[in-house]
């Protein structure tokens, strides 16, 4: 039997001819050409059955979708006249009055030559600096890959999306409203603390500014394009609503069985543009909801400001290793003077739980967190002394609940898993401490104290939160809960706690948060709500680094790769958020200064992506910020 083989060639494409031919030949030899034929044919058909039946499907999806978008504008604006037929009656809201390693072409990084930082892994917009307008189709989702100011990477289950109610006949928990158009009705949210209390019912307040009185006008639009009326009855649209928008609920009036609020918000577009109009309330969820009547009181009352020495501050991170020399201090105190910076964020506890200083007060409450301490409290003394003669405001960042030390010593007040009393650990591999621990709480205050004392200027709390829980094993942990107090009441009573205490020391209480904690409803499933935060401190610090965002977040497809419009949009949301609080704190964002290597569609940070950020906060008001590098390497540039 004669065997044909086919000649090989240099050439790719006639390469994959012959090894087709020489392929047929051998089943050609076995008789099985046929059979193959048939298989491939009948391969053939089933691809093509399927790609005919996912066209189809497709068309009548995207059919469907367009109907009933079409049918939802139609509605919106079919002016119903109702006055002959029914009577409307409105519920009245009164204001309570309550008490990662970034280069450039044309810039270099530096550090310094000697005590290199020994820190974890570090942490996530257009490539210019414009604006892009965009309104996201679902909810942002926050995707931090490294520690709080450090290592992160998965979030907890939240409601942080509230899910769509039936038009006009439900309120956002699914409490049905009642039918009647003829006689008064209490608020039909009073049920679930979603709006303002059972039987409060005043005239409308004068003043129809967004600033609220109680924590209950405060709303969260919870769909995207609501319509936005000039009257309930007459439903004529003036206007649409974005989804997440923050409304003032000044009045509720039900029509037909359907309730409405007028609402007061700011124009994302234009802050100084007040918008005013009615939408149905099954569209908003309430604050409330999330806030205890504890904190509410508290929320609501006036309180002082402190502010900081150094009127726009412009900070590096400095890891408590880094800072344990002072060869490392003097290197980054003519780095500052070069570039322009006027401060330093100082590990003074760290994310281990470890003191910069000997402590004595770490001696009582965690005895080993001194152990690495390589400054005496007068050494101390002299550093700080030193580096505010140089014009450098110091910022003492205080790790709070995330401190293994801690819990390792105290066992019996750690998260723990319910069955076997083993810590949980999360993806941080340590035991946490909780944030319901009151000898914790006391701890932090003591060692801010002690800080302030040795001539720090500023207190700064990070990870001041709960450990994130996924969901299947929340129920499996834990907590060490007190009474019915919820995470983020516990977190708003420690900074109350910790402002009241830190009072007589004159300095800033500052505290670092997720950057999604301003785009979001809820606490995050952490315990930071912005409301109750930023009522409590004096800075509020929201992380937007761009690489902690999920693609899509802010209708941008890599937000790392949008430096300028993930950072403008995540602090526009805490900037109109603020606005409608008698007493908030003023926002330092920290911003991105490394590469995020692991993000995919990542870019290189450089001055360029800097200085996007840097942009980004000044169009909002907003002259100071601090650039987070988990190993310090910071770019040589002018920031300003």
């Amino acid at each position: 039997m004669v065997t044909i083989t086919f000649k090989k060639s240099d050439n790719k494409k006639e390469q994959k001819e012959y090894r087709f031919l020489n392929k047929i030949y051998k089943l050609s030899q076995k008789g099985k050409l046929t059979s193959q034929r048939i298989k491939w044919e009948k391969s053939e058909k089933i691809a093509l059955t399927f790609f005919l039946t996912a066209l189809i499907v497709s068309a009548f999806l995207f059919a469907y979708m367009f109907f009933v978008s079409w049918a939802e504008r139609a509605f919106a604006k079919k002016n119903f006249n109702l006055q002959n037929n029914q009577t409307s009656v409105e519920i009245v809201a009164e204001p309570t009055q309550t008490n990662s390693e970034p280069t450039a072409s044309s810039t270099s990084v530096v550090q310094p030559a000697t005590e290199t930082s020994n820190v974890n892994v570090e942490t996530n917009t257009s490539n210019t600096g414009k604006l892009v307008e965009v309104i996201p189709a679902s909810p942002i989702v926050y995707n931090p890959q490294i520690g709080e100011t450090s290592t992160i990477t998965q979030m907890p289950e939240t409601n942080s999306q509230v899910s769509k109610a039936e038009n006009g006949t439900q309120d956002s928990t699914g409490v049905s409203y009642a039918q009647a158009t003829d006689k008064e009705t209490t608020n039909p949210e009073s049920t679930d603390s979603s709006s303002l209390s059972q039987g409060q019912v005043a005239e409308v307040p004068r003043n129809e500014e967004p600033i609220i009185a109680s924590i209950n006008e405060l709303a969260f639009v919870n769909n995207g394009g609501i319509s936005l009326f000039d009257s309930p009855e007459t439903k004529k649209e003036i206007g649409r609503v974005r989804y997440g928008t923050y409304v003032r609920v000044i009045k509720q009036k039900e029509v037909s069985g359907v309730n409405y609020s007028y609402v007061v918000y700011y124009d994302r577009k234009d802050l100084d543009n007040v918008r005013k109009g009615w939408l149905r309330t099954s569209h908003l969820t309430f604050v409330s909801k999330y806030v205890s009547s504890k904190s509410s009181n508290t929320l609501m009352e006036e309180t002082k400001k402190i502010t900081a020495r150094v009127k726009n501050v412009r900070g590096i991170y400095l890891s408590r290793s880094t800072a344990s020399s002072r060869k490392n201090l003097d290197w980054y105190l003519q780095f500052a003077k070069r570039n322009n910076l006027n401060a330093f964020v100082i590990d003074v506890k760290d994310d281990d739980g470890l003191m910069l200083f000997q402590s004595e007060v770490s001696t009582k409450y965690s005895p080993n967190s001194n152990r690495f301490a390589v400054y005496t409290k007068e050494e101390m003394k002299e550093i700080t002394k030193k580096l505010k003669s140089e014009g450098i405001y110091l910022i003492a960042r205080i790790v709070c609940f995330k401190d293994p030390t801690y819990a390792k010593a105290h066992m019996n007040k750690a998260i723990v898993y319910k069955d076997t009393g083993e810590p949980y650990m999360g993806v941080y591999k340590v035991p946490w401490a909780s944030a319901y621990d009151r000898e914790l709480w006391e701890y932090n205050i003591e060692v801010a104290k002690e800080t302030a004392e040795v001539g720090f200027d500023e207190i700064q709390y990070d990870y001041v939160r709960f450990i994130e829980l996924p969901k299947a094993i929340k129920d499996r942990v834990n907590l060490r809960q007190v009474g019915n107090e919820t995470m983020a009441e516990a977190i708003h009573q420690f900074l109350v706690r910790s402002k009241k205490e830190l009072e007589p020391y004159g300095v800033p209480l500052a505290a670092d948060i997720f950057g999604l904690v301003s785009s979001v409803v809820d606490d995050l499933g952490i315990g930071q709500n912005w409301e109750m935060i930023s009522s409590a401190t004096d800075y509020v610090c929201p992380m937007v680094y761009p690489s902690h965002y999920a693609n899509g977040s802010f209708g941008l497809s890599v937000p790392d790769a949008y430096p300028y419009e993930t950072a403008y949009n995540s602090v526009l949301d805490g900037v109109i958020r603020n606005k409608y609080l008698p007493s908030p704190a003023r926002i330092r964002p920290w911003i991105q200064s490394f590469t995020a290597t692991w993000v995919k569609g990542h870019i290189k940070y450089g001055e360029e992506e800097i200085r996007k950020q840097i942009k980004a906060l000044k169009d909002l008001g907003i002259n100071e910020y601090m650039l987070w590098n988990a190993s310090n390497k910071y770019i040589e540039m002018r920031y300003e």
